[in-house]
């Protein structure tokens, strides 16, 4: 049984990874954990084209240049796909092109920081999971 599939059957908390190029597959991974009960949020991390670039260069595994733009690209088209997917109060964009010495960089990873504490201390909203809560917890 793989790690995904333990975390699922006890509705453990789940962080999917990608890269935010196939809308389909993301469509379909969100699907399937709200029809299990989850509530979903996403935070999409961008950066700049260029900082796409220089990070590329100084990875072990870089893809070419022309690959990585097309991707970039491809990645940016998404984000209202994903906006309206999630929602605008469970779609927060993060932009990591730099660090924290930027002051609207600043403010914006603390206000994406205090609606994630909010979406992990609320109580599950769909039926799916306040029926598996009431089947599988002990009062």
């Amino acid at each position: 049984m793989l790690k995904k599939d333990l975390y699922l059957d006890g509705r453990l908390g789940l962080i999917i990874d990608g890269t935010g190029r196939d809308v389909s597959k993301i469509s379909a991974s969100k699907k399937d954990l709200n029809e299990l009960g989850y509530d979903t949020l996403m935070l999409f991390v961008n950066t700049s084209e260029e900082v796409a670039h220089q990070r590329n260069e100084k990875r072990s595994r870089t893809i070419p240049a022309d690959m990585l733009k097309v991707m970039w690209q491809r990645v940016q088209h998404n984000i209202m796909k994903f906006q309206q997917m999630f929602g605008a109060s469970k779609f927060h964009v993060i932009d990591n092109s730099g660090g924290l010495e930027d002051p609207d960089r600043k403010e914006n990873f603390e206000t994406v920081y205090k609606e994630v504490q909010k979406f992990l201390n609320e109580p599950p909203s769909k039926r799916a999971a306040k029926a598996w809560l009431d089947k599988n917890t002990k009062t």
